[in-house]
């Protein structure tokens, strides 16, 4: 555990993440204290933070391995207190550790999970382009090739957003079985082996839910734009549950307009002629077959049982059954992948012509086996990572994929980011809508999140029941849990 000492004005939780930067595989917590230690051996800063002026100003001394580093920063003062303040202290403390570790990351103090969010609106406020880069260029040291990919994000976001009602709404229903559990995954969802016996009830306690959500929807007068059906996987019901599930939803709307109906058919193994029938009587209009990597090695080593050959199969299937807006998802990171595998699958996935493809950086999550069983794995280093997915944005911007969507999690490889790149009119709409707080999303099925979006910023969230088990036993509970969110949001 690597211990840093915080003495003076500070935001610990942002000094925390950029102190991780730093130190990617070690765990770190910054400690707020009055008296910094007497122990040369321990990593401590002191920060001071002043307004001087219409501008806003830090100095952070850091002290580590026995030196000492000062960095300073000054930055205009925007009329957002709270987030200048934060800026410009984080980039003191960025500016102290680059000193002492020699090392820069290519989103500079942008650690956010939604860097397009800010960036969009830097837009509606009116800021040129070239503002824009400089912002990120001066107060966020982001190197340029990001400030242009998720300039484009945002405004790709821009367009998508102004065509959607934020009083419309989204559902999300979740799936929580997979084939497997996959090395990386930190998900709740159960092994189809193990789950068996709570398969058929799931299915059950999740039509009631559909059905009294629906209602609860149409009494207040609501429209559905999009519904994203995700997971764990669910292709990995059978043709039978998916038709029940399906049919309920589609017999209980009515009056809605539907934009966008995504299945996630994560794993290629779970597909076949008879559930993609289903899906396609049912209306599915997106489908996501994500295979990760195309090399069989490194899927057998993160615990997937289907090959490259059968991700082909499976989306040229899907193709014949007539779905013209088909998603590929791929990982940069994974362990034991070198560049040139990488490079590899951007092209095989390439020559099936997705409509649009996802990449993501490798996260390691604190509940994953991977988190766990680290030290057996050759981790990829995070400057291979960023040179992977420079190659994933060439290879999109010469073959008709532009950037549309973006995020970044916690404990990712060199606090890189997942990008959405699609074709002309084949963005997903649900992940825009999910990610930038846009429009209230009701969840369903067990661990799914409700994030209602209140207006001016403010966001209410309710949470089903995180397992299988539990929201089967306790579906009752989960209905009246949201009779009362919809009274206390909507009144």
């Amino acid at each position: 555990m690597l211990t840093v000492y915080v003495k003076g004005h500070q935001v610990l939780y942002d000094a925390e993440h950029i102190v991780r930067l730093f130190f990617q595989w070690q765990k770190v917590q910054c400690v707020s204290c009055e008296q910094l230690p007497e122990i040369t051996q321990e990593t401590y800063l002191t920060s001071e933070f002043l307004m001087q002026g219409n501008n806003m100003q830090s100095v952070v001394t850091l002290y580590f391995e026995g030196k000492t580093y000062t960095a300073q920063a000054s930055i205009p003062h925007h009329g957002k207190y709270s987030r200048d303040q934060k800026t410009v202290i984080k980039l003191a403390l960025y500016r102290a550790l680059k000193q002492a570790i020699d090392l820069a990351t290519p989103w500079g103090t942008m650690i956010g999970i939604r860097p397009a969010k800010i960036v969009r609106e830097w837009l509606e406020e009116g800021k040129s382009e070239l503002e824009i880069i400089a912002i990120m260029t001066e107060q966020f040291e982001t190197k340029p090739e990001k400030s242009a990919l998720v300039l484009a994000v945002a405004q790709a976001e821009r367009d998508i957003l102004q065509k959607i009602s934020p009083h419309n709404i989204s559902l999300y229903i979740g799936i929580p079985f997979c084939p497997t559990r996959c090395l990386y995954c930190s998900f709740i969802s159960m092994d189809i082996a193990r789950a068996k016996m709570f398969i058929a009830p799931y299915c059950d306690a999740l039509v009631q839910e559909i059905k009294h959500t629906v209602q609860l929807v149409e009494a207040n007068g609501l429209k559905i734009d999009t519904i994203y059906m995700g997971g764990g996987t669910p292709t990995a019901l059978s043709a039978s549950q998916l038709e029940k599930i399906l049919y309920n939803l589609q017999a209980n709307l009515h009056n809605h307009s539907i934009l966008e109906l995504t299945v996630e058919a994560g794993r290629p193994d779970t597909i076949d002629c008879e559930k993609l029938k289903v899906l396609k009587q049912y209306g599915t209009t997106r489908l996501s077959i994500n295979p990760q990597t195309m090399h069989d090695k490194t899927l057998g080593l993160i615990g997937r049982q289907h090959t490259a050959e059968q991700a082909i199969i499976a989306f040229e299937l899907a193709r014949s059954m007539g779905f013209d807006n088909i998603n590929m998802d791929l990982i940069a990171g994974l362990p034991e992948e070198t560049q040139a595998l990488f490079e590899q699958s951007i092209e095989k996935i390439g020559r099936l012509s997705p409509d649009s493809i996802t990449v993501h950086s490798l996260s390691v999550k604190r509940a994953a086996t991977l988190q766990q069983d680290i030290d057996q794995y050759t981790m990829t280093q995070a400057e291979t990572v960023s040179d992977m997915l420079m190659i994933a944005q060439q290879y999109a911007a010469h073959n008709g994929y532009d950037p549309y969507y973006m995020y970044r999690q916690k404990n990712t490889l060199g606090n890189l980011e997942n990008v959405g790149y699609a074709q002309p009119g084949k963005a997903c709409l649900y992940n825009v809508l999910m990610m930038e707080d846009c429009q209230t999303v009701i969840g369903l099925g067990a661990g799914s999140m409700t994030k209602w979006v209140l207006g001016e910023g403010k966001l209410e969230r309710n949470q089903n029941y995180k397992h299988a088990e539990e929201y089967v036993k306790h579906i009752d509970d989960v209905l009246r849990k949201k009779d009362s969110a919809f009274n206390i949001n909507l009144r």
